[in-house]
């Protein structure tokens, strides 16, 4: 990749080998964890793109690296892929509004930036890296953009170093009005004082 394209960054975007009691069932990982014991497994997983990261910026120094996982990643997930090195910025991605009982949606309070993504950023701050944040907006009715408007101002007072964020309006019921919700909010962004 790095040969062939002209890249600023790589961004490893929710690895989908994190989901709890995942167990990885190849020849070399079964010798390595035969109990299939899961913190071994995420350190083995952190290792494992540790090593791709010293790869690519042993060829690129100025790359930059970014990893992020869902926000209803259990601990284990969040503090061990924090270890990760190298990179520049860890972080999580998530609703950017709080979820109602009413929504079918597994793990649904984890899913909440405000109230599970911080554990990121303080795993990120306690292995001294920058810190992201994806929010979720995709796919959204009216009624998700209000709750989304409601909860925007506390997501951009949050100590985020790098926020990402969705600007389409594809599959959506009014894009129009998603887009000016999160016109009104962006530039905000590091611009308040920091709670």
């Amino acid at each position: 990749m790095l040969k062939q394209f002209d890249l600023d960054g790589i961004i490893w975007d929710e690895p989908k080998s994190t989901w709890w009691e995942w167990q990885d069932f190849s020849e070399l990982a079964l010798k390595d964890n035969a109990e299939g014991d899961y913190v071994k497994y995420m350190e083995d997983f952190a290792e494992f793109f540790s090593e791709i990261n010293d790869t690519l910026k042993a060829q690129q120094p100025d790359l930059t690296i970014v990893h992020f996982d869902e926000a209803c990643r259990d601990d284990t997930v969040v503090n061990v892929s924090a270890t990760i090195r190298p990179l520049d910025f860890f972080g999580t991605d998530g609703k950017p509004y709080p979820l109602t009982k009413t929504e079918n949606i597994t793990n649904r309070d984890t899913k909440v930036l405000p109230k599970y993504g911080e554990r990121y950023l303080k795993a990120g701050r306690e292995n001294s890296l920058k810190t992201m944040m994806l929010v979720e907006n995709q796919r959204m009715s009216k009624a998700e953009v209000d709750k989304m408007d409601a909860a925007l101002s506390n997501i951009m007072k949050m100590d985020v170093d790098l926020l990402l964020y969705y600007y389409y309006g594809f599959y959506d019921e009014d894009p129009e009005y998603k887009m000016d919700v999160i016109r009104k909010h962006i530039p905000k962004f590091k611009t308040q004082a920091v709670q």
